[in-house]
């Protein structure tokens, strides 16, 4: 995950900046950050994260999962929809044990209704999207409960 995190910033990220400005835009663009933080926080599983404060801002703050619905259903008939995406970051965030369990909680709820959105989504999109969203619903529910049993006296 963190080679294709490099990679996609060698290839994606700093040719556009190096062309058009940090301030340029294209309608994939509010995707990228969303995707290099799933492929930061995947490709270092339970090492320290460098930008794990920036990552909970993102992910704790309703309104980074806007998005235009065009996006959502144009980028759905390829493969999973962004919200479903976005959806990953606080998940694995919630998985981390460095974060409080109020915050794993809350992050989890998110993780959870932004995935339900990205199934009612996936409706209208190829099938590849709806058993994506589905099958992470599942996992996302299991830490739900699973993080709902523990103690927060313990932690």
């Amino acid at each position: 995950a963190l080679e294709a995190r490099d990679l996609f910033i060698a290839t994606i990220v700093a040719p556009f900046e190096e062309h058009f400005g940090s301030g340029g835009s294209t309608f994939t663009k509010p995707m990228w950050q969303p995707i290099l933080m799933v492929l930061d926080l995947q490709g270092n599983g339970d090492k320290e994260i460098e930008h794990i404060d920036e990552y909970l801002d993102w992910a704790m703050d309703d309104s980074s999962y806007a998005l235009k619905s065009v996006i959502e259903g144009a980028m759905g008939n390829f493969s999973a929809t962004p919200l479903a995406m976005f959806a990953e970051v606080p998940f694995y965030l919630a998985q981390r044990k460095e974060v409080d369990l109020e915050k794993r909680k809350h992050l989890i709820q998110t993780a959870c209704t932004q995935m339900e959105k990205s199934l009612k989504n996936a409706e209208k999109c190829i099938p590849y999207a709806k058993w994506y969203a589905q099958e992470k619903l599942v996992a996302i529910r299991a830490l739900s409960m699973e993080l709902d049993c523990i103690d927060s006296t313990a932690t």
